[in-house]
Protein backbone atom coordinates (compact mmCIF):
# COMPACT_ATOMS: atom_id res chain seq x y z
CA UNK A 1 0.00 0.00 0.00
CA UNK A 2 1.29 3.58 -0.64
CA UNK A 3 2.28 5.94 1.75
CA UNK A 4 -0.76 8.00 0.82
CA UNK A 5 -3.13 5.51 1.20
CA UNK A 6 -1.54 4.51 4.46
CA UNK A 7 -1.42 7.96 5.66
CA UNK A 8 -5.41 8.64 5.19
CA UNK A 9 -6.17 5.59 6.88
CA UNK A 10 -4.17 6.40 9.49
CA UNK A 11 -5.49 10.18 9.89
CA UNK A 12 -9.20 8.73 9.20
CA UNK A 13 -8.73 6.62 11.66
CA UNK A 14 -7.63 8.58 14.39
CA UNK A 15 -10.34 11.10 13.37
CA UNK A 16 -12.99 8.35 13.97
CA UNK A 17 -11.04 7.13 17.71
CA UNK A 18 -11.20 10.81 18.56
CA UNK A 19 -15.43 11.23 17.68
CA UNK A 20 -15.64 8.06 19.51
CA UNK A 21 -13.31 9.10 22.58
CA UNK A 22 -15.12 12.71 23.25
CA UNK A 23 -18.69 11.48 22.66
CA UNK A 24 -17.88 9.10 25.54
CA UNK A 25 -16.14 11.66 27.40
CA UNK A 26 -18.84 14.31 26.46
CA UNK A 27 -15.98 17.17 26.35
CA UNK A 28 -16.27 19.99 24.10
CA UNK A 29 -13.74 20.01 21.58
CA UNK A 30 -13.29 21.44 17.96
CA UNK A 31 -11.98 18.07 16.41
CA UNK A 32 -13.89 19.07 13.14
CA UNK A 33 -13.25 22.87 11.86
CA UNK A 34 -14.74 24.26 8.54
CA UNK A 35 -12.40 27.08 7.47
CA UNK A 36 -14.38 29.23 5.01
CA UNK A 37 -11.46 30.99 3.65
CA UNK A 38 -13.47 33.44 0.83
CA UNK A 39 -16.20 35.24 0.02
CA UNK A 40 -15.10 35.05 -3.65
CA UNK A 41 -16.74 32.68 -6.36
CA UNK A 42 -17.03 31.49 -9.84
CA UNK A 43 -20.21 29.93 -9.52
CA UNK A 44 -23.81 31.73 -9.05
CA UNK A 45 -25.41 28.64 -6.79
CA UNK A 46 -29.00 29.61 -6.25
CA UNK A 47 -29.08 28.85 -2.52
CA UNK A 48 -25.42 29.67 -1.46
CA UNK A 49 -24.61 30.60 2.34
CA UNK A 50 -22.12 32.64 1.56
CA UNK A 51 -22.11 36.30 0.39
CA UNK A 52 -21.89 38.70 3.12
CA UNK A 53 -18.37 38.56 3.45
CA UNK A 54 -16.85 38.85 -0.65
CA UNK A 55 -15.22 41.70 0.06
CA UNK A 56 -14.36 42.65 3.23
CA UNK A 57 -12.60 45.07 4.82
CA UNK A 58 -10.58 43.24 7.14
CA UNK A 59 -9.83 39.28 6.73
CA UNK A 60 -6.89 36.64 7.82
CA UNK A 61 -3.50 36.63 6.39
CA UNK A 62 -2.01 33.72 5.37
CA UNK A 63 0.27 33.84 8.33
CA UNK A 64 -3.44 34.58 10.49
CA UNK A 65 -4.78 31.32 9.06
CA UNK A 66 -1.50 29.40 9.75
CA UNK A 67 -1.65 30.30 13.16
CA UNK A 68 -5.26 29.98 13.70
CA UNK A 69 -4.86 26.30 12.23
CA UNK A 70 -1.74 25.76 14.91
CA UNK A 71 -4.77 27.24 17.37
CA UNK A 72 -7.20 24.88 16.95
CA UNK A 73 -4.52 21.60 16.78
CA UNK A 74 -3.46 22.41 19.74
CA UNK A 75 -7.09 21.86 21.31
CA UNK A 76 -7.17 18.72 19.74
CA UNK A 77 -8.83 19.36 15.82
CA UNK A 78 -8.04 16.17 13.83
CA UNK A 79 -10.37 17.49 10.26
CA UNK A 80 -9.96 20.58 8.36
CA UNK A 81 -12.71 21.49 5.74
CA UNK A 82 -11.85 24.03 3.33
CA UNK A 83 -14.25 26.01 1.47
CA UNK A 84 -15.52 29.57 0.27
CA UNK A 85 -17.10 30.49 -2.09
CA UNK A 86 -14.26 28.76 -3.87
CA UNK A 87 -11.63 28.10 -2.03
CA UNK A 88 -9.34 28.36 -5.46
CA UNK A 89 -9.62 31.58 -5.44
CA UNK A 90 -8.34 32.57 -2.49
CA UNK A 91 -4.50 33.83 -2.74
CA UNK A 92 -3.86 31.50 0.50
CA UNK A 93 -5.50 28.25 -0.51
CA UNK A 94 -1.94 27.19 -1.14
CA UNK A 95 -0.10 28.52 1.51
CA UNK A 96 -3.03 26.91 3.95
CA UNK A 97 -3.03 23.40 2.53
CA UNK A 98 0.63 22.72 2.61
CA UNK A 99 0.12 23.90 6.20
CA UNK A 100 -1.84 21.58 6.70
CA UNK A 101 -0.19 18.73 5.24
CA UNK A 102 2.70 19.47 7.03
CA UNK A 103 0.93 19.33 10.38
CA UNK A 104 -0.41 15.77 8.98
CA UNK A 105 -3.71 16.78 9.20
CA UNK A 106 -6.89 15.35 7.15
CA UNK A 107 -8.81 17.91 5.63
CA UNK A 108 -10.93 17.86 2.64
CA UNK A 109 -11.08 20.87 0.08
CA UNK A 110 -14.61 21.70 -0.57
CA UNK A 111 -14.80 23.38 -4.36
CA UNK A 112 -17.16 23.68 -7.58
CA UNK A 113 -14.23 21.84 -9.54
CA UNK A 114 -13.83 24.42 -12.13
CA UNK A 115 -10.40 25.23 -11.21
CA UNK A 116 -9.21 22.10 -10.67
CA UNK A 117 -7.42 21.01 -13.51
CA UNK A 118 -5.40 24.31 -13.20
CA UNK A 119 -4.39 23.09 -9.34
CA UNK A 120 -3.87 19.90 -9.40
CA UNK A 121 -0.88 20.75 -7.52
CA UNK A 122 -2.97 21.92 -4.49
CA UNK A 123 -5.87 19.39 -5.03
CA UNK A 124 -3.42 16.32 -4.58
CA UNK A 125 -2.24 17.67 -1.15
CA UNK A 126 -5.70 17.17 0.58
CA UNK A 127 -7.04 14.31 1.92
CA UNK A 128 -10.14 14.31 -0.42
CA UNK A 129 -12.08 16.43 -2.42
CA UNK A 130 -15.57 17.83 -2.12
CA UNK A 131 -17.09 18.64 -5.49
CA UNK A 132 -20.37 19.98 -5.87
CA UNK A 133 -22.67 18.21 -8.81
CA UNK A 134 -26.73 18.36 -8.03
CA UNK A 135 -28.18 16.25 -10.93
CA UNK A 136 -28.39 15.92 -14.73
CA UNK A 137 -26.75 18.96 -16.94
CA UNK A 138 -29.98 20.51 -16.87
CA UNK A 139 -30.92 19.91 -13.48
CA UNK A 140 -27.65 21.30 -12.22
CA UNK A 141 -26.96 24.30 -14.40
CA UNK A 142 -30.60 25.73 -13.63
CA UNK A 143 -29.07 25.88 -9.72
CA UNK A 144 -25.91 26.35 -10.19
CA UNK A 145 -25.60 28.46 -13.76
CA UNK A 146 -25.01 27.49 -17.24
CA UNK A 147 -21.99 25.72 -17.97
CA UNK A 148 -21.81 24.50 -14.83
CA UNK A 149 -22.23 20.44 -14.95
CA UNK A 150 -19.77 20.42 -17.60
CA UNK A 151 -16.70 22.57 -15.85
CA UNK A 152 -17.37 19.83 -12.60
CA UNK A 153 -17.19 16.86 -14.82
CA UNK A 154 -13.82 18.23 -16.34
CA UNK A 155 -12.98 18.81 -12.41
CA UNK A 156 -14.13 15.33 -11.38
CA UNK A 157 -12.41 13.76 -14.43
CA UNK A 158 -9.01 15.91 -13.68
CA UNK A 159 -9.11 14.54 -9.69
CA UNK A 160 -9.95 10.53 -10.57
CA UNK A 161 -7.28 10.56 -13.26
CA UNK A 162 -4.47 11.95 -10.92
CA UNK A 163 -5.82 9.33 -8.01
CA UNK A 164 -7.57 12.06 -5.97
CA UNK A 165 -10.26 10.86 -3.84
CA UNK A 166 -13.62 12.68 -4.34
CA UNK A 167 -16.68 12.83 -2.69
CA UNK A 168 -20.11 14.33 -4.53
CA UNK A 169 -21.80 16.88 -2.34
CA UNK A 170 -25.05 16.84 -3.88
CA UNK A 171 -28.31 19.63 -3.14
CA UNK A 172 -31.63 18.06 -2.77
CA UNK A 173 -33.78 20.56 -4.82
CA UNK A 174 -37.39 20.44 -6.46
CA UNK A 175 -35.20 20.15 -9.73
CA UNK A 176 -33.23 17.58 -8.34
CA UNK A 177 -36.30 15.07 -7.66
CA UNK A 178 -35.32 11.87 -9.50
CA UNK A 179 -31.84 12.63 -10.18
CA UNK A 180 -30.23 9.88 -7.61
CA UNK A 181 -30.07 7.69 -10.26
CA UNK A 182 -28.02 9.64 -12.12
CA UNK A 183 -25.41 10.84 -9.13
CA UNK A 184 -24.83 7.20 -8.41
CA UNK A 185 -24.21 6.50 -12.09
CA UNK A 186 -21.94 9.60 -11.86
CA UNK A 187 -20.19 7.82 -8.89
CA UNK A 188 -20.00 4.31 -10.16
CA UNK A 189 -18.22 5.63 -13.24
CA UNK A 190 -15.53 7.85 -11.42
CA UNK A 191 -15.28 5.56 -8.23
CA UNK A 192 -16.89 7.99 -6.02
CA UNK A 193 -19.47 8.44 -2.86
CA UNK A 194 -22.11 11.19 -2.50
CA UNK A 195 -23.63 12.96 0.48
CA UNK A 196 -26.96 14.06 0.11
CA UNK A 197 -29.11 17.36 1.82
CA UNK A 198 -32.19 18.98 1.42
CA UNK A 199 -32.31 22.49 0.62
CA UNK A 200 -34.33 23.53 3.04
CA UNK A 201 -32.91 27.10 4.59
CA UNK A 202 -31.46 29.40 2.53
CA UNK A 203 -29.88 32.63 3.76
CA UNK A 204 -32.30 35.50 3.95
CA UNK A 205 -30.62 37.07 1.18
CA UNK A 206 -31.61 34.34 -0.96
CA UNK A 207 -34.76 34.32 -0.13
CA UNK A 208 -37.12 34.85 -2.66
CA UNK A 209 -34.50 33.60 -5.40
CA UNK A 210 -34.71 29.94 -3.71
CA UNK A 211 -38.54 29.69 -3.38
CA UNK A 212 -39.34 27.50 -6.51
CA UNK A 213 -36.35 25.55 -5.59
CA UNK A 214 -37.59 24.40 -2.46
CA UNK A 215 -39.60 21.21 -1.53
CA UNK A 216 -42.21 20.69 0.54
CA UNK A 217 -42.17 18.96 3.44
CA UNK A 218 -44.11 15.83 2.02
CA UNK A 219 -41.65 16.17 -0.93
CA UNK A 220 -38.64 16.57 1.56
CA UNK A 221 -40.14 12.79 3.55
CA UNK A 222 -40.60 11.33 -0.40
CA UNK A 223 -37.09 12.46 -1.54
CA UNK A 224 -35.87 10.60 2.17
CA UNK A 225 -37.99 7.66 1.70
CA UNK A 226 -36.59 6.88 -2.10
CA UNK A 227 -33.09 7.69 -1.35
CA UNK A 228 -33.55 4.72 1.73
CA UNK A 229 -34.32 2.62 -0.89
CA UNK A 230 -31.20 3.67 -3.18
CA UNK A 231 -29.33 2.67 0.05
CA UNK A 232 -30.02 -0.64 -0.01
CA UNK A 233 -28.88 -1.09 -3.43
CA UNK A 234 -25.75 1.01 -3.54
CA UNK A 235 -22.97 1.17 -1.38
CA UNK A 236 -22.12 4.61 -3.00
CA UNK A 237 -24.27 6.85 -0.24
CA UNK A 238 -22.82 8.04 2.08
CA UNK A 239 -25.87 9.42 4.53
CA UNK A 240 -26.20 6.72 7.24
CA UNK A 241 -29.91 4.81 7.26
CA UNK A 242 -30.24 6.29 10.72
CA UNK A 243 -29.52 9.53 9.39
CA UNK A 244 -32.30 8.94 6.26
CA UNK A 245 -34.85 8.06 8.84
CA UNK A 246 -34.31 11.11 10.97
CA UNK A 247 -35.32 13.34 7.82
CA UNK A 248 -37.93 10.85 7.11
CA UNK A 249 -39.68 11.30 10.44
CA UNK A 250 -38.70 14.61 11.69
CA UNK A 251 -41.45 15.85 13.63
CA UNK A 252 -41.96 19.33 13.06
CA UNK A 253 -41.97 21.84 9.70
CA UNK A 254 -38.02 21.27 8.28
CA UNK A 255 -37.69 24.84 8.43
CA UNK A 256 -38.40 25.22 11.95
CA UNK A 257 -35.32 24.10 14.74
CA UNK A 258 -36.13 21.33 17.76
CA UNK A 259 -35.25 23.52 21.05
CA UNK A 260 -34.12 22.00 24.24
CA UNK A 261 -37.62 22.89 25.92
CA UNK A 262 -39.65 21.83 22.96
CA UNK A 263 -42.30 18.80 23.43
CA UNK A 264 -40.37 17.30 20.62
CA UNK A 265 -36.86 17.53 22.20
CA UNK A 266 -36.66 13.85 22.46
CA UNK A 267 -36.92 13.01 19.20
CA UNK A 268 -33.40 12.77 19.34
CA UNK A 269 -31.43 12.03 22.53
CA UNK A 270 -27.71 12.58 21.74
CA UNK A 271 -26.43 15.89 21.54
CA UNK A 272 -25.94 17.97 18.49
CA UNK A 273 -22.13 17.91 17.59
CA UNK A 274 -22.39 21.31 16.34
CA UNK A 275 -20.91 23.62 18.48
CA UNK A 276 -18.88 20.41 20.36
CA UNK A 277 -17.35 18.93 18.31
CA UNK A 278 -17.79 20.88 15.29
CA UNK A 279 -17.22 24.48 13.87
CA UNK A 280 -17.26 26.81 11.36
CA UNK A 281 -14.80 29.85 10.94
CA UNK A 282 -15.74 32.82 8.36
CA UNK A 283 -12.83 34.90 6.61
CA UNK A 284 -13.90 37.76 8.63
CA UNK A 285 -13.16 35.64 12.02
CA UNK A 286 -16.29 34.93 13.09
CA UNK A 287 -16.85 31.37 14.50
CA UNK A 288 -20.28 29.62 14.02
CA UNK A 289 -21.24 26.58 15.81
CA UNK A 290 -22.87 25.32 12.21
CA UNK A 291 -24.69 26.78 8.95
CA UNK A 292 -28.22 26.87 10.69
CA UNK A 293 -26.85 29.31 13.39
CA UNK A 294 -25.15 31.49 10.84
CA UNK A 295 -28.10 31.96 9.21
CA UNK A 296 -30.40 33.72 11.93
CA UNK A 297 -30.82 36.97 13.30
CA UNK A 298 -30.59 35.90 17.15
CA UNK A 299 -26.99 34.76 17.14
CA UNK A 300 -24.25 37.01 17.45
CA UNK A 301 -20.82 35.11 16.54
CA UNK A 302 -17.99 35.60 18.65
CA UNK A 303 -14.75 36.56 16.28
CA UNK A 304 -11.34 35.20 16.69
CA UNK A 305 -9.42 38.56 15.72
CA UNK A 306 -11.29 40.75 17.94
CA UNK A 307 -11.66 38.35 21.41
CA UNK A 308 -9.61 35.75 20.73
CA UNK A 309 -9.98 31.62 19.96
CA UNK A 310 -10.96 30.53 23.12
CA UNK A 311 -13.77 33.15 23.73
CA UNK A 312 -15.10 33.07 20.32
CA UNK A 313 -15.25 29.00 20.56
CA UNK A 314 -17.37 29.65 23.92
CA UNK A 315 -19.79 31.64 22.11
CA UNK A 316 -20.74 29.19 19.67
CA UNK A 317 -21.63 26.39 21.77
CA UNK A 318 -24.14 26.78 24.51
CA UNK A 319 -26.89 27.54 21.94
CA UNK A 320 -30.78 26.66 23.32
CA UNK A 321 -31.40 24.09 20.00
CA UNK A 322 -31.57 20.23 20.49
CA UNK A 323 -31.78 19.38 17.04
CA UNK A 324 -33.03 20.21 13.60
CA UNK A 325 -33.49 19.10 9.86
CA UNK A 326 -29.59 19.52 9.10
CA UNK A 327 -29.58 15.72 9.02
CA UNK A 328 -25.76 15.47 9.03
CA UNK A 329 -25.88 15.96 12.73
CA UNK A 330 -26.93 12.12 12.74
CA UNK A 331 -24.10 11.20 10.65
CA UNK A 332 -21.79 13.06 12.27
CA UNK A 333 -23.28 11.14 15.71
CA UNK A 334 -23.06 7.83 14.23
CA UNK A 335 -19.11 8.17 12.81
CA UNK A 336 -18.37 7.79 16.62
CA UNK A 337 -20.18 4.05 16.47
CA UNK A 338 -17.56 1.13 15.66
CA UNK A 339 -19.48 -0.01 12.63
CA UNK A 340 -19.34 3.27 11.10
CA UNK A 341 -15.52 3.51 11.70
CA UNK A 342 -15.34 -0.42 10.00
CA UNK A 343 -17.37 1.48 7.31
CA UNK A 344 -15.18 4.68 7.01
CA UNK A 345 -11.99 2.87 6.64
CA UNK A 346 -13.46 0.69 3.84
CA UNK A 347 -14.63 3.50 1.68
CA UNK A 348 -11.43 5.15 2.21
CA UNK A 349 -9.66 1.94 0.78
CA UNK A 350 -12.01 1.75 -1.84
CA UNK A 351 -11.29 5.08 -2.73
CA UNK A 352 -8.08 4.14 -3.44
CA UNK A 353 -8.30 0.93 -5.47
CA UNK A 354 -8.48 2.59 -8.94
CA UNK A 355 -6.39 5.75 -8.81
CA UNK A 356 -6.32 5.85 -12.49
CA UNK A 357 -9.61 5.82 -15.10
CA UNK A 358 -9.99 4.00 -18.35
CA UNK A 359 -11.40 6.24 -21.57
CA UNK A 360 -14.68 4.54 -20.97
CA UNK A 361 -14.99 5.55 -17.48
CA UNK A 362 -13.51 8.92 -18.06
CA UNK A 363 -15.96 10.01 -20.91
CA UNK A 364 -18.36 13.06 -19.78
CA UNK A 365 -21.91 11.96 -21.16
Amino acid sequence: MSGSRMRSLYQRGRLYFSLARERRLQRISPLVVNLFITGRCNADCAYCYVGMDENPAREFTLDEWRSLIDGFIARGARMFTIVGGEPLLSPNCAGIVEHLRRRGMFFTLTSNGYLIPRHLSVARLASQLTLSVDGDERSNDDIRGEGAYHKTLKGIRAAREAGIPVRLSVVVTKGAMGQTAHILELCDRYNMFATFTPCIDPPSFRTERTARLRMTGEEVREYFRGLLAWKGKSARIMNSEASIRYMINYPLPFSEIIMRDSPHAGYYPPRCPYGVIQFIVTNTGAIYPCGIWWNRADFTPGNVLAEGLDAALARAHDLPCQSCSFCNLVDWVELAKPSAVVRGLDITARQFLRNRLSPRHGEDR
